[in-house]
């Protein structure tokens, strides 16, 4: 993932608007598209700036760690992005989710019938 991929998550997970962050981090709201689709690159104090408005790290960010820090603890984007899905699916797409997680769980872990831990 490249940066603009990485603030398009975090500000979709933070439930932040582009032209709220660049309100907020004193740029132009288009300045904030050009970072997400990759045509700009932040100078260093705006990057500190949207990542403290974010709370989030520039180091995340930047792409250094794989990592966000969310309410659900510390998570590789591979995994909030699916909880992410997860979100977005109706009532019948979250429960065939959970169904295919479940088998998922079972099969790596063939001795325990319990699958809310690891």
């Amino acid at each position: 993932m490249e940066l603009g991929d990485r603030l398009a998550y975090a500000l979709e997970l933070r439930g932040v608007s582009r032209n709220e962050v660049a309100v907020k981090v004193n740029v132009a709201p288009n300045t904030i598209s050009g970072y997400i689709v990759n045509k700009r690159r932040p100078d260093y104090e705006t990057l500190k700036r949207i990542a403290a408005y974010l709370d989030i790290s520039t180091d995340y960010l930047l792409g250094t760690i794989a990592d966000i820090d969310t309410k659900h603890g510390k998570l590789t984007s591979e995994e909030a992005m699916l909880i992410d899905m997860y979100r977005l699916l109706d009532t019948k797409g979250q429960e065939m989710l959970m169904e295919v997680a479940q088998a998922a769980w079972k099969y790596s872990n063939p001795h325990s019938t319990d699958t809310t831990s690891e």
